[in-house]
């Protein structure tokens, strides 16, 4: 009788941190998760490279690994888009300074297609966007 008292005593605290531990797991996790699809200024500037390309390798390599083609007739790509236009595939990163640029966002393909006005073209398929947007001007 009293090594049950003693072990169910003991299990109470044992059970509240396993709580409180999934509590604030959940927590990082929704931190983390709303991270994942954006890159800051402030983020950008911890790597040391010369073109946005080389920052994403280290900040977000997947947002430059492509999952392969999706459609028969069109090229599935990873788009670029600078300050609301589209600049052309994943590559065209090696062009981005990474000194101009204020933020920047990956989309999956639908929202992209869904919300960019010509991101989609003939013979295109995007199966996500990373989306740029560069400083420069007075409030920036």
């Amino acid at each position: 009788m009293r090594i049950r008292r003693r072990v169910s005593q003991l299990s109470i605290p044992i059970v509240l941190a396993l709580a409180m531990g999934c509590a604030s797991g959940g927590q990082a996790i929704d931190a983390s998760a709303e991270d994942r699809d954006r890159v800051s200024a402030e983020e950008l500037s911890t790597v040391f490279v010369s073109d946005l390309y080389q920052a994403l390798q280290r900040l977000r390599p997947l947002w430059l690994q492509s999952r392969g083609a999706r459609a028969i007739n069109q090229e599935t790509q990873i788009a670029v888009v600078v300050n609301g236009t589209y600049f052309g595939p994943v590559e065209m990163l090696r062009q981005i300074s990474t000194q101009s640029v204020v933020e920047i966002r990956r989309l999956d393909g639908p929202t992209a297609s869904a919300t960019i006005p010509g991101i989609l073209g003939a013979g295109r398929n995007i199966e996500s966007a990373i989306v740029v947007r560069l400083g420069g001007g007075p409030n920036d």
